[in-house]
């Protein structure tokens, strides 16, 4: 049986973070870098984070938001906020 190809390190790597820090699906950067799916998910597994700076950056935001809902129900300004929050930013 044949061995398949060897990929540096730093290839791995670089693979892992498209998908843990840029947020690319391990399908897609396995088609742009010619590797197998389960290849990326072997790498990812090996040599990602606990979790992507995305999914922190996100949770933090929710946090935000309701530290700040709070605060603004605490103030009484909540009626002033509510027209805002229709508005697509």
């Amino acid at each position: 049986m044949a061995k398949g190809i060897r990929y540096t390190e730093e290839f791995k790597r670089d693979a892992v973070a498209q998908v843990v820090d840029r947020g690319y699906s391990a399908a897609e950067v396995s088609r742009r870098l010619g590797v197998s799916t389960k290849s990326i998910y072997d790498w990812v597994k090996r040599y990602g984070k606990a979790e992507p700076k995305h999914v922190a950056t996100e949770m933090a935001l929710h946090v935000l938001a309701y530290n700040l809902t709070r605060v603004m129900n605490i103030l009484g300004i909540e009626q002033l906020i509510k027209p805002m929050r229709m508005m697509k930013i």
